[in-house]
């Protein structure tokens, strides 16, 4: 009767430890799989700053080429271009004293480089596609059309770039309608409350 009490004892020791191990065992799986789950959502979040980070810079950057002036001033040096023998595409520096933290760690790429025609200054009307490059990452982010204007030596003389109709749009306080293309501008624009939508090129209607 003793010998069958302590081997009972024995089992049920045995038992406890066997379901301490699985326990053990299936916390390690838990507490593993939620580390990993956190580590690749803090993977996700900061990939998602970053790419916040570097759309608000490609804006940015658009905003500041778009307008003559400012466009020039932006680049660490005029970009020089000989118009007889041009590029496929050119990699210029930002101005960090013009366009401050912009600059930092970016540069911009001008590609599929093309004269579009002669002026009557005799300067030459260039055109490229702007992308700006992440020196971080190392990639590239469209920004938009680039319209160079340089003299017979290739210096840029001024530049611009184009803005897109969206772009146009917003700069007026409209709303872009996406599926029609068109822009809305606020009821301030119409005399009876109505909107103002774009119909077409320099074309306005008020609905």
């Amino acid at each position: 009767m003793a010998f069958y009490f302590i081997q009972r004892r024995k089992n049920q020791q045995g038992f406890s430890t066997l379901e301490g191990l699985v326990a053990a065992g299936i916390l390690a799986i838990v507490v593993s799989a939620w580390l990993v789950t956190s580590s690749v959502i803090a993977q996700k979040k900061v990939a998602l700053e970053q790419l916040s980070e570097t759309q608000t810079a490609v804006v940015s950057l658009r905003d500041l080429l778009s307008v003559s002036p400012s466009c020039l001033s932006s680049f660490q040096n005029a970009p020089l271009l000989n118009p007889s023998s041009l590029p496929n595409s050119a990699s210029f520096k930002l101005s960090e004293s013009y366009v401050g933290a912009l600059a930092k760690n970016k540069s911009v790429l001008i590609r599929d480089l093309m004269k579009v025609t002669t002026l009557k200054n005799g300067r030459h009307l260039l055109y490229g596609e702007l992308q700006m490059k992440d020196l971080s990452d190392n990639k590239n982010y469209f920004v938009g059309p680039l319209f160079l204007e340089v003299n017979s030596a290739g210096t840029t003389q001024s530049c611009y770039a184009e803005l897109s109709s969206k772009d146009r749009c917003l700069r007026q306080d409209g709303l872009y309608l996406d599926g029609t293309g068109q822009c809305q501008l606020p009821q301030y624009a119409c005399a009876n409350g109505q909107f103002m939508v774009s119909a077409g090129v320099q074309k306005w209607v008020c609905k």
